[in-house]
C-alpha cells in the first residue's frame, strides 16, 4: 500500500495548497498595518516635545534613505525615553539592514520588553528567529503569541507550520484542536489534522477527520477520493466502493480510475490493471498531466521487464488522446525513454514538438542543440541557439552554441557579435572552462578578422579563466610566432600545450617553429618529427614547416622532399617554388 499512502499524502498537499490561502483572509490586509504602539517613560512637556521632534526628524531621514542620521536620532531618542517600543522596533530594522543581526534581535527584545502586550512586535521577533533558522525560539516566541493572542489565526498557522517542519505532529494536532474549539470545523484545520495523523501512523484518525469534510461537503469529490486514499491502508473494499461512488458522478474522475487500476495490481489482477490504465491513457478527457505521472510510474516495471513495445505503446495512447497538446512535460518524458533506448532520431521530433507547446522548455533545446551538432546540422543548431537568445538573453549556453554555429558557416561577424553578447551572462555558476573556450574562440575570430590586439586580448582573458585551455595556449604562441614577437612567451605556451598532449601534431608544430624561430634547430627537428607521425596534420604549413627545419639541420635531401610534398598542396606558393629549386631556407 506504499502506493496509496504516498498519493494520500500527494493529494493532503495539494487540497492543503488549495485550502490555506482562504486562512489568510482573516490575516491583516494590505493597508491595514498595526503601528507598535510606543510605551513611555514620563516625561516633562520639554521632554515629550523633543522625543516627538526627533522620532518624526528619524522617520523623515529614513524614508530620504539617509540612515545614518536616522539611526543617530533614533539612538537620541532613546536617550529621552528609553523604555520606547517604537524606538526600539526602527532601531532593529536599521540593524537589520547593515547586517548587525545580533544588535538587530537585541533591539526587538528590547522592544517586546517595553510592550509585551503588542502583538506585532512579537510577531518582528518570531519572524526574525525564523529568518535566522533558529527554530527552537520561533516556536517558542509563537507559542507565547498564540497563548496571548488565540484570536489571531495567523500566529496559530504559523506555529503549526513550524511544528510541522519539526516533525512535531501532536503538537499539530493539539494546535489545529484549540483552533477548532473557537472556529469549529474547517476543511484547512481537518486535512491538516488528517496530514498529522498520518505522520503519526494512525490512519484511522486521519479517516475520520476526512470523513467529517466529506460528510459536510458531499458534492466535494476531493475530499471522498482523499478519504478512499487514507482508507486503502485499513479498508480496501471500503475504499473502492467510494471510488465507485465516485465515478458513479464523474465517470472520468482520473484519480478514483487510477486508484481502481493500483488496487487491481495490489491485488495481482495484472491483465486488468494494465487494460484499465490503457483505458485511462486512451481517454482524452483525462489531463495530459496526469497521464504524465502514470507514464512516469511505469518506468520502474519497464525497467524490471524491459517490455519496451508496451511503453511505446502507451505513450502513443497518451499522446493520441492529447487534443489539446497543452502539456510539454509528456512529450519531454517520451523523448526521455526514447533516448534511453538509443532512438535519437525518433527523440529529435518529439522535443521538437514539446518545443513547438511550450518554447520555454529549454532541457528539450539544449538537447535538440546537441543531438543536432551530431549531424553537423549548422541551420537547425542556429535557428534553435537564434530563439534560445531572444527567450533566455541571460543564458550563456545560447550563445556559446550559436557562437560555434556561425562560425562554423563562415559569418565572422555574426560570430563575433554573438561571442560579445555573450560575456555579460558570465556569472559564477558558468563552468570556467566553458567561458575560456569562448573567449579563445573570440581570439581565433578576431586573427580571422586581422585584428590582433583583440585577439591577444581574448586570449589573455581566456587563460585567466582556464590556464589549462592548451588550444589557447597553441593558437596564442602560434599567432605571437607568426609575428616573430614574445618568443619566450610563445615558447612557454606551446611547450605546456604538446607536454600536455604528446599525440597532438598541431601542438608539436607549433613549438618545433617557434623552436626554429629561436635557432634552436636540434630541439626543433625533434618535435617536427612528433608532428610528422600524425597524419591528420600533415598540411602544406606544416610540410613547409618540416623542410625549414631540416634544412637547417643540413639534411637537404629530407628537406626537398618534405617542400616537395608542401608544394603539392600548395602550388601557387612561389616562396615554396624558391626553396626547392634553390635548395635552400628563404625567408619570407
Amino acid at each position: 500500500m506504499k502506493d496509496m499512502m504516498r498519493h494520500t499524502l500527494l493529494l493532503l498537499a495539494f487540497i492543503c495548497t488549495a485550502i490555506l490561502p482562504q486562512a489568510a483572509l482573516h490575516a491583516q490586509q494590505p493597508g491595514q498595518t498595526e503601528q507598535p504602539q510606543a510605551a513611555h517613560a514620563q516625561l516633562t512637556p520639554q521632554q515629550r516635545q523633543l522625543f516627538d521632534y526627533c522620532f518624526l526628524e528619524a522617520e523623515r531621514q529614513k524614508q530620504k534613505n539617509e540612515l545614518s542620521a536616522a539611526y543617530h536620532l533614533f539612538d537620541y531618542c532613546l536617550h529621552i525615553d528609553s523604555t520606547s517600543a517604537a524606538v526600539w522596533n526602527e532601531l532593529s530594522f536599521l540593524y537589520i539592514y547593515i547586517k548587525e543581526n545580533d544588535k538587530a534581535l537585541h533591539a526587538m527584545k528590547k522592544a517586546v520588553e517595553c510592550a509585551p502586550d503588542d502583538f506585532w512586535l512579537r510577531m518582528n521577533l518570531a519572524k526574525f528567529h525564523m529568518a535566522s533558522r533558529d527554530t527552537e525560539n520561533a516556536i517558542r516566541e509563537m507559542e507565547n503569541i498564540a497563548r496571548l493572542f488565540p484570536e489571531k489565526i495567523e500566529a496559530q498557522m504559523t506555529l503549526i507550520a513550524l511544528y510541522e517542519q519539526t516533525n512535531r505532529f501532536d503538537k499539530v494536532i493539539e494546535t489545529l484542536d484549540t483552533l477548532e474549539e473557537k472556529r469549529g470545523t474547517s476543511p484547512e484545520t481537518s486535512i491538516e489534522k488528517a496530514k498529522a495523523y498520518i505522520y503519526l501512523q494512525q490512519p484511522g484518525k486521519a479517516a475520520d477527520e476526512i470523513r467529517k469534510l466529506a460528510e459536510l461537503y458531499p458534492e466535494e469529490t476531493d475530499y471522498r477520493i482523499l478519504l478512499g486514499n487514507i482508507l486503502m491502508d485499513t479498508d480496501e473494499e471500503e475504499a473502492v466502493k467510494i471510488y465507485r461512488e465516485v465515478l458513479q458522478s464523474d465517470p472520468d474522475n482520473e484519480v478514483a480510475l487510477y486508484n481502481i487500476a493500483l488496487y487491481h495490481k495490489h491485488a495481482g489482477q495484472t491483465e486488468l490493471y494494465n487494460r484499465e490504465c490503457d483505458s485511462i491513457l486512451a481517454n482524452s478527457k483525462i489531463s495530459t498531466a496526469f497521464k504524465s505521472e502514470m507514464m512516469k510510474s511505469f518506468f520502474p516495471d519497464w525497467q524490471a521487464d524491459k517490455d519496451t513495445l508496451k511503453m511505446i505503446y502507451r505513450f502513443d495512447l497518451a499522446l493520441g488522446a492529447d487534443e489539446r497538446e497543452d502539456d510539454a512535460m509528456i512529450y519531454m518524458l517520451y523523448a526521455s525513454f526514447l533516448l534511453q533506448i538509443d532512438k535519437a532520431a525518433e527523440a529529435m521530433p518529439v522535443m521538437e514538438k514539446a518545443l513547438e507547446i511550450d518554447p520555454q522548455q529549454t532541457p528539450a533545446r539544449l538537447q535538440l542543440i546537441s543531438l543536432y551538432a551530431q549531424r553537423n546540422d549548422a541551420a537547425n543548431i542556429t535557428r534553435l541557439c537564434e530563439d534560445g537568445v531572444r527567450l533566455h538573453p541571460d543564458m550563456f549556453q545560447f550563445y556559446f552554441y550559436l557562437g560555434i554555429s556561425y562560425y562554423q558557416q563562415e559569418r565572422i561577424d555574426e560570430a563575433i557579435a554573438t561571442c560579445e553578447k555573450a560575456k555579460s551572462t558570465f556569472t559564477s555558476d558558468i563552468r570556467t572552462e566553458a567561458i575560456s573556450e569562448l573567449l579563445g574562440m573570440l581570439g581565433d575570430l578576431y586573427h580571422q578578422k586581422g585584428d590582433d590586439g583583440k585577439a591577444f586580448e581574448n586570449y589573455d582573458l581566456a587563460l585567466e579563466y582556464d590556464s589549462d585551455n592548451y588550444l589557447v595556449l597553441n593558437n596564442y604562441a602560434y599567432f605571437l610566432s607568426l609575428k616573430e614577437t614574445e618568443l619566450e612567451r610563445a615558447a612557454g605556451m606551446a611547450k605546456k600545450a604538446v607536454d600536455a598532449n604528446p599525440d597532438n601534431g598541431t601542438y608539436a608544430d607549433t613549438y618545433a617553429w617557434i623552436l626554429f624561430l629561436q635557432k634552436n634547430y636540434g630541439l626543433a627537428k625533434e618535435y617536427i618529427d612528433k608532428a610528422m607521425l600524425d597524419e591528420s596534420c600533415k598540411t602544406s604549413d606544416v610540410l613547409e614547416h618540416a623542410g625549414d627545419i631540416y634544412i637547417m639541420n643540413n639534411d637537404k635531401e629530407q628537406a626537398l622532399e618534405y617542400w616537395r610534398q608542401a608544394a603539392e598542396q600548395d602550388s601557387d606558393n612561389k616562396t615554396l617554388q624558391k626553396k626547392i629549386k634553390r635548395k635552400k631556407y628563404i625567408r619570407q
